[in-house]
């Protein structure tokens, strides 16, 4: 096998520069991906996590509502039934 020439080196060392550079590039990337694909499953968690917070105070605001209408129904129906014992 003959001898590398002084261009062939170079040529050889510019080309391992190219691929050093191009897989570089590549990792970069896939950490670009990867941190994007993160930034999104958050940003899609935190909208889970909030729509499911409205829902709960939608549910608290709910019962809360149908509770004060049937303790005050209970206070009208004593006071109704203790005029009712008075007038007997």
């Amino acid at each position: 096998m003959p001898k590398k020439t002084k261009k062939q080196k170079i040529i050889a060392k510019y080309r391992k520069k190219i691929k050093l550079i191009s897989q570089q590039n590549q990792k970069n990337i896939k950490k670009d991906n990867n941190k994007k694909i993160i930034f999104e499953n958050k940003l899609t968690n935190n909208n889970n996590i909030y729509s499911k917070n409205v829902e709960k105070n939608k549910y608290f605001i709910h019962d809360i509502t149908k509770s004060i209408f049937f303790i005050i129904l209970i206070i009208i129906i004593e006071i109704i039934l203790y005029f009712a014992n008075l007038i007997k």
